[in-house]
Parts: C-alpha cells; structure tokens; sequence
C-alpha cells in the first residue's frame, strides 16, 4: 500500500466539513480540518498537507486570502489548492484560479464524487511533478473507483477518462485544473466555455 495523503480541509460550515471529512476518510485519506482561515494558515504550515480543499466564504481571512498566502509562503507555495465553494459565478472561479488555486469546484448536493476524482487528479499531478524534480518515477496515488494506482502521466490521463474529469478541463465547460506552467492567456482560453462536438 502507498503512502497515505494528508488533506486539509478549511470551511467554516460544521455540517459540510464533517460530510466531507467523511467522504474523504473513506477514500482512505487523512483529513484535517480547520473552521476559518487563520486556522487554515496556521494548519498548513504546521500539519504539511499533501493537498488543500479550501472554501472562499470564511470568517476571518477568505478563501481567496488564504490561497494568495498560502502562495507566497515557501513552506505551502507548491501544495495543490482545491477551491470548493458555493460560489457559482465565473467572477469568483476565476478569481480562484488568478489567486494560485489549482482547480475549482462548485459546492452541490452531487458535487462529492466529482471532488474526489478532483483530488485524486491533483494527487498524481502532485506526485509527477516530485518525481519529475527529483528524477525518479512517481509513487502511485490509489483512484478511489478502479482502487488501481494513478501515478504517471498516462496512468492519471486514463483514470480521469472514465471519470469525466480530464487533464485540462472537468465537466463543467468552464472550469479547469490549471497548470501553474501555463501562460496566462492559455489558463483564460480554458475558462471560457467550448462548445461540445
């Protein structure tokens, strides 16, 4: 069995924080939790997180504030940031995105599975781009539905594909994972709605 990934998870409300917290345990991931930014902060830099869920509306600091600190500190700077927010308008996805989030998922009664495989995406990134630094072969990060290891490039391109959720864009036309390598006018193209073939 591979290493086991540590998630935080920031969000002011109780209700969805245990939902999720759950959902993720589940999946076999670690979870920590905190209730409002500075907590969120704190936690980061403390608890080393593989991967960060983090909502915008949070007492406190933002999520949008939290994001851009989390992105200029180097302790948290590389570490993959899911935005999950109720916050439905192309305005605050993009906002997310310009602030060094990583991906963007809208908060839904259906959204649960979608943030899973999102995570799942960004852990194998995450674990590609490690090795790619250190030279070495990616550890495999388990998907949730196959239970097979996603660990390089191929691996994840194949996962995603009976997900739904694809290396540059997910099911929803205007929301993407964002390459952190890519050219701003490369990351705009892809939050603009394409039309389905």
């Amino acid at each position: 069995m591979g290493k086991q990934y540590k998630i935080l998870l920031v969000d002011d409300n109780p209700d969805i924080l245990e939902i999720t917290k759950e959902e993720l345990l589940a999946c076999n991931y670690e979870v920590i939790t905190a209730s409002n930014g500075v907590e969120g902060l704190r936690k980061a830099e403390r608890e080393h997180p593989d991967l960060i869920i983090l909502d915008i509306m949070l007492p406190g600091l933002d999520g949008y504030e939290v994001c851009h600190r989390l992105r200029s500190k180097s302790r948290t700077a590389e570490v993959p940031i899911l935005m999950y927010s109720a916050k439905v308008r192309d305005v605050d996805r993009e906002t997310g995105l310009r602030v060094g989030a990583d991906d963007y998922l809208t908060k839904s009664v259906d959204s649960s599975a979608d943030l899973v495989r999102r995570v799942e995406v960004l852990l194998a990134r995450k674990v590609e781009k490690e090795a790619a630094a250190a030279g070495g072969k990616p550890q495999e990060v388990a998907s949730v539905e196959t239970g097979v290891g996603v660990g390089a490039a191929t691996e994840s391109k194949e996962a995603a594909k009976g997900t739904g959720v694809t290396e540059e864009k997910s099911t929803e036309p205007s929301v993407g994972v964002v390459d952190k390598g890519d050219t701003e006018e490369r990351q705009r193209s892809r939050l603009s709605p394409k039309p389905r073939l």
